[in-house]
């Protein structure tokens, strides 16, 4: 609708045509009752959609607040699930209180799942979802959970490669974290995180 604000000027032009040439307004000539019924209609519909516009800008403050506004009538949307869970994800990390930080997770949490529930081999919502458990909330074995599904439908991914490696690391399985960080190593000798577990494996 904001892209489209301009372009309907035409629009509301033409209907502003539509409604003097249906009253026949002449501005010497007295206004009929029919002719004013006419132009208070028009009014009345304008002011109100007018009211709306305004109520909508407030709605529409930031990214989050207009997905939020509109995030209901998306529930069957895999990528708006996904886009809306990110954004209450980056929310979180610029939150400074610690309720209003644990809200936005939460609901992240939601829309992520709300996104793997409608496409079940998306890996980046399964990736996410692992990032908040591991790095957020401190659950390992959740965590672990989701980066070992995202690795399932995406194995060429090395963000996702290396955080099931470094899961496997922390629960001990060192056989296949080292699997998977000797893989790791080869496409990225350089990269010091890899560099790190793959010595203390």
């Amino acid at each position: 609708e904001r892209v489209l604000f301009s372009p309907s000027f035409w629009f509301i032009a033409s209907v502003i045509l539509f409604v003097f040439k249906a009253a026949q307004l002449e501005t010497k000539e007295a206004l009929s009752f029919f002719q004013k019924s006419l132009f208070i209609l028009a009014l009345f519909a304008f002011g109100a959609y007018s009211w709306l516009t305004i109520q909508r800008n407030f709605q529409w403050r930031d990214t989050l607040t207009l997905m939020s506004a509109d995030i209901n009538d998306l529930s069957n949307s895999t990528l708006a699930n996904y886009f809306y869970a990110s954004n209450l994800q980056q929310a979180s990390e610029k939150s400074t209180s610690d309720n209003t930080r644990t809200y936005y997770l939460e609901q992240a949490k939601k829309y992520y799942r709300q996104a793997i529930h409608i496409s079940p081999g998306y890996s980046e919502a399964y990736f996410k979802m692992g990032m908040i458990l591991e790095y957020h909330q401190g659950q390992y074995d959740s965590a672990f959970h989701y980066f070992y599904m995202a690795r399932q439908s995406n194995t060429s991914n090395n963000p996702i490669q290396f955080q099931l490696a470094k899961s496997y690391y922390l629960k001990g399985s060192y056989t296949e974290a080292d699997k998977l960080l000797s893989d790791l190593y080869t496409k990225l000798p350089y990269d010091t995180f890899t560099l790190f577990f793959y010595s203390q494996v």
